[in-house]
């Protein structure tokens, strides 16, 4: 996840997507075995899928 996150910032993406990237990041590295991302297609669904709200 903290990886997910401090990829984003570097790339210059707002706290909303930051939150996408680290999560999606997350999801897709417990799906698999080993330290591996899944591929980007796969990490674009995850972002896709996840829904950041207002507390």
């Amino acid at each position: 996840m903290v990886a997910g996150v401090v990829a984003a910032r570097l790339a210059g993406v707002g706290l909303e997507d930051c939150a996408r990237r680290g999560t999606a990041f997350a999801a897709g590295t417990l799906s698999r075995l080993g330290p591996e991302l899944p591929p980007p297609e796969r990490l674009a669904e995850l972002m896709r899928a996840v829904r950041v709200e207002e507390l």
